[in-house]
């Protein structure tokens, strides 16, 4: 089966995702128009000045590092929604329960990732307790980001190792993320976080195991949503910006391993707890008790704010006053 976002059978005009040079994009422009905006943008060659831009091109460089390490690899992509649990039927839950990976050594992982088959260890950290503790060396930092904050829900940086790949819809709660490409060129789906969008994603997530699979004479909704599009190509780094739905495809078959390095940091208090985002409504409604009295709260002081007759930073798709 050919996994993909599905965005080519919506017949919707798909915009594409700005894009700015890493080497010219200032700590404060970043923060001010992108970050405390909310807004995804692709920074061209951010990466150009780690070591990994070398090493990891480097013939027989994974193969002295990693080489003595075993992989769970999966061959089908996972259901990226777990809170979905509570809405499926018994036939979902057998689904995702089967969703156990291969534990393949480093050289069967490579054999599999340079094939026309689908293969991709999931987001692994990289720390000193993991198989990739190897590869945490060759990473950096950003000058445009010079102090990024504590994680609150992920762990700093993580990796996907790929050949052909793809993840299933998904957003990011809490955190910042900068996507970051090595060896292979993905391309990232994106759907803004407004209340249109997530009616029409939590239905079908409600029903089916892989969002992207959704037949849009099913689910019609699918045909008014707003897509944006990004080429990421190595060297490059997304930003994605908490609760923006995304899907990543690397499509192409290759010889090199592809390599993703989730870099991520704590949201700004006021995109974390902003009341206008759907996300956190349904969690108001429906997360465990210390969320919800969390968003409660930040109801109330986005309110306060309102009447003071103070403003937020503008958000894409979350005008208007909370839900």
């Amino acid at each position: 089966m050919t996994w993909s976002s599905g965005v080519e059978r919506w017949n919707q005009p798909v915009t594409e995702l700005e894009s700015v040079d890493g080497k010219d994009i200032s700590a404060d422009e970043f923060r001010n128009e992108f970050v405390n905006k909310c807004k995804p943008v692709v920074i061209r060659s951010a990466t150009d000045h780690w070591p990994a831009a070398t090493r990891w091109n480097e013939p027989g460089y994974f193969d002295r590092v990693l080489g003595d390490q075993e992989f769970a690899v999966h061959q089908k992509p996972k259901m990226e929604m777990n809170w979905r649990k509570r809405h499926w039927p018994d036939r979902f839950a057998r689904l995702f329960d089967a969703q156990s990976a291969s534990i393949l050594s480093y050289a069967d992982m490579m054999r599999l990732t340079a094939s026309t088959e689908t293969a991709f260890a999931y987001a692994l950290g990289i720390n000193e307790s993991t198989s990739l503790s190897p590869l945490e060396a060759d990473m950096g930092g950003f000058e445009f980001l010079p102090e990024p904050a504590p994680t609150n829900y992920y762990e700093p940086r993580r990796a996907f190792l790929h050949g052909i790949s793809y993840t299933d819809w998904h957003y990011h709660p809490d955190d910042e993320t900068l996507m970051c490409q090595f060896g292979r060129t993905k391309v990232v789906h994106m759907l803004p976080p407004d209340q249109r969008t997530w009616q029409v994603i939590y239905e079908i997530a409600k029903q089916e195991s892989h969002i992207g699979s959704a037949d849009p004479a099913r689910y019609p909704g699918l045909r008014t949503l707003n897509p944006a599009v990004a080429v990421v190509n190595p060297g490059d780094a997304t930003y994605i910006p908490p609760n923006w739905w995304h899907a990543v495809t690397c499509s192409k078959q290759s010889d090199r391993l592809g390599v993703t390095v989730a870099y991520c940091w704590g949201s700004p208090l006021h995109i974390r707890m902003d009341p206008r985002f759907p996300f956190h409504r349904f969690h108001q409604r429906h997360g465990p008790l210390k969320h919800r009295l969390q968003l409660a709260a930040a109801s109330v002081a986005w309110r306060a704010f309102s009447a003071a007759g103070k403003t937020l930073p503008e958000i894409p798709g979350t005008t208007g006053t909370p839900g």
